[in-house]
């Protein structure tokens, strides 16, 4: 696992697996999964973290997921899959 500070407040942990997550201050709030993309809370945050979110992802790009998935992913390295798949 590397942990990378790259901006106030903001940390890019890299999983061993290639997983991607991103704090802001000390949550987790968006990520990059291979075969999906990028990542990114539904859960709304102060307007700092989503100048965070939006400078890693982009504005408006990110598949929405809960911050449950996002703590799933960050002791996992992988997103939980959606009942019934």
């Amino acid at each position: 696992m590397k942990i990378n500070p790259i901006g106030s407040n903001q940390t890019l942990v890299t999983m061993e697996n290639g997983v991607e997550i991103l704090f802001s201050y000390q949550t987790a709030v968006a990520g990059f999964v291979s075969g999906i993309g990028y990542i990114r809370t539904n859960e709304k945050y102060s307007t700092t973290t989503s100048k965070h979110i939006n400078a890693y992802t982009g504005k408006g790009i990110g598949v929405p997921v809960t911050p449950a998935n996002l703590v799933s992913l960050c002791k996992t390295g992988h997103l939980p899959l959606p009942a019934g798949l």
